[in-house]
């Protein structure tokens, strides 16, 4: 039974994998599953409807026995997506994923075909007006008998065609995460980067075969490619957007929304804006574009200097464990690395004539059991203590090396004038733009840093420098 209101389902004759709770072989009382997460009842209906049993292990642990393992996926992928068609606004659902039917398909494939002649897509979409097709949401609403919404909805037009285009709902594939919403707090739909969707393949039967579809997804790209071109003969002034060396790790510093890419207004320069600013009016106060050239100045400094301090360190750090009493120290470690690594070996030894004693009674097989337990934790927390000083002791060799990788990549960039996509991506973690100008840079390598800035300074008050 489904309660509408909540998104409740209560179920009966739910069988118990604890025996005890057994009456007459069947465990009567009902349990009820709350499915906050998702609330569209159709698809909890869904869910239910395929359950063949529901074991009960205890309190806290069920056990759900599905009749078909492909029911099964197809169940798991409905839920997983967690995407409420009526939260999600129409303008957002994949053009032509609700057409189904003989007729539908046929044009579906029309489409694709089309585009490969060279058709664009508004002209696809003006000649579907013309012979009278429905777009895909009067389509949608006509089939539920809604002509209220048939007549609200807007006709065929090119972002209906580049989203059929592009969807891989068509060869058989379901992809979701497009879109994600805090139920608790109740915040709007965020469109979510290509990078966090999740897809499912093989969940249908194909419209379009995948040959067909990866000659559109190029042909796609080409178009892509000489958009700014077109641009530029439209309008002799245009200035193509520079390469966003920062794309999907530079924020707003104040209300954590990406930054993103936008001509200053009365000049040819470029800056970063916050993309939810509008959204959030009075919320986010960082209402000032920074130039790109800001941005990408502090950033190669931030990156110069981390670089610079790196080679810096590590050379200061090498000197230093020359000096005799560093390499006394060195030398130390050595010895009580070797101590702890033959009180491994002894505790070994032993634990491997345990069973010799319980098979010559002079043991129980309680005691065989607690004795090796106790072995076992003793040779871990040596283990434990060994790791910590062959760290220390490796912050002593003469050719120091906090991380080569780091080092090497370090080394790769040292002598660049100029910040490039390939360092922006290799270095940069994470860029904040704070309001009144602030950029705060964060790096991949930071927690290196750290550790050399410890160990530089731990060695430079040993040495009284």
């Amino acid at each position: 039974d489904i309660d509408k209101e909540t998104g409740s389902v209560a179920i009966g004759a739910v069988v118990t994998g604890d025996p005890t709770q057994v009456e007459n072989g069947t465990y009567t009382d009902k349990v009820t599953f709350t499915a906050s997460v998702v609330s569209a009842t159709k698809k909890l209906t869904l869910a239910v409807s395929l359950i063949r049993e529901i074991r009960v292990m205890d309190k806290t642990h069920i056990e759900i026995i599905f009749d078909y393992d492909d029911q099964y996926r197809e169940c798991m992928e409905v839920i997983a997506g967690m995407e409420n068609e009526d939260d999600m606004g129409k303008d957002y659902i994949p053009a032509g994923e609700k057409l189904s039917g003989d007729l539908s398909n046929e044009y579906v494939k029309r489409i694709f075909a089309l585009f490969l002649e060279e058709v664009n897509y508004t002209d696809i979409a003006k000649l579907l007006r013309t012979e009278g097709i429905p777009s895909p949401l009067k389509y949608y609403y006509a089939k539920r008998g809604n002509m209220e919404k048939v007549a609200k909805v807007k006709d065929w037009d090119y972002s209906h065609v580049s989203r059929m285009l592009s969807s891989e709902y068509y060869i058989g594939n379901s992809v979701h995460g497009k879109q994600v919403k805090c139920l608790a707090t109740g915040e709007k739909n965020r469109i979510t980067d290509r990078s966090e969707w999740i897809r499912v393949e093989g969940t249908h039967e194909p419209l379009i075969d995948k040959e067909t579809f990866e000659k559109v997804k190029e042909k796609i790209k080409e178009i892509s490619a000489r958009h700014p071109k077109k641009l530029a003969v439209k309008d002799p002034n245009y200035i193509p957007p520079p390469e966003n060396k920062f794309s999907g790790k530079i924020f707003c510093g104040d209300c954590g929304a990406r930054m993103r890419v936008r001509r200053q207004y009365h000049t040819d320069d470029f800056g970063y804006y916050c993309s939810d600013r509008r959204k959030k009016l009075g919320n986010c106060s960082n209402g000032k574009d920074i130039l790109i050239e800001d941005v990408e100045t502090a950033v190669f400094d931030v990156i110069k200097e981390h670089m610079t301090v790196c080679i810096d360190k590590i050379a200061l750090v090498g000197r230093l464990n020359s000096r005799k009493e560093n390499v006394m120290q060195y030398d130390v470690y050595a010895k009580e690395i070797a101590k702890l690594r033959r009180e491994v070996q002894r505790i070994s030894n032993n634990k491997g004539g345990l069973y010799e004693d319980y098979r010559d009674k002079l043991i129980t097989a309680e005691e065989l059991c607690q004795y090796q337990n106790e072995y076992e934790e003793r040779i871990k927390e040596i283990s434990g203590q060994i790791d910590i000083l062959l760290i220390r002791q490796r912050a002593y060799e003469k050719d120091f090396h906090i991380n080569e990788d780091w080092e090497e990549t370090v080394n790769k960039y040292l002598k660049r004038r100029k910040l490039t996509k390939e360092m922006a991506d290799v270095f940069v973690s994470k860029v904040i733009c704070h309001p009144g100008g602030n950029i705060e840079v964060h790096l991949v390598y930071d927690d290196f840093m750290e550790e050399l800035l410890k160990i530089s300074e731990e060695r430079e008050a040993e040495n009284g420098r």
